[in-house]
């Protein structure tokens, strides 16, 4: 993946999250997806096992589809956030976007 197309889905998440469009966190996003509410579980590279196995079935489960992209400084930083292991995007269109820039994993 090129740079500058994670630089522009990293920038587009930070315009989903000021749309309401983000579940940010690990916590936040295990919520979203028992709620069927996330559409798509953006994990980073670095997260540890402990917190993917939080999120990781749910989304298997839910047919929810799953991308690795940046490392957890880099996804919170793009949310105005600290470091974040998971990312659930609830917006339809930012899904479609973001699947565009990031491709599946």
């Amino acid at each position: 993946m090129g740079t500058s197309r994670r630089a522009k889905a990293l920038a587009l998440l930070g315009i989903a999250r000021r749309a309401g469009a983000v579940a940010k966190g690990v916590d936040a996003t295990r919520r979203g997806l028992r709620k069927d509410e996330v559409r798509l579980l953006i994990v980073a590279d670095d997260a540890s096992e402990t917190q993917l196995v939080k999120v990781l079935p749910l989304a298997k489960a839910g047919g929810i589809p799953v991308i690795r992209a940046g490392m957890r400084a880099e996804l919170g930083a793009a949310l105005g956030e600290g470091a974040l292991s998971a990312v659930g995007v609830t917006g339809r269109s930012f899904v479609k976007q973001l699947q565009g820039l990031l491709g599946p994993e």
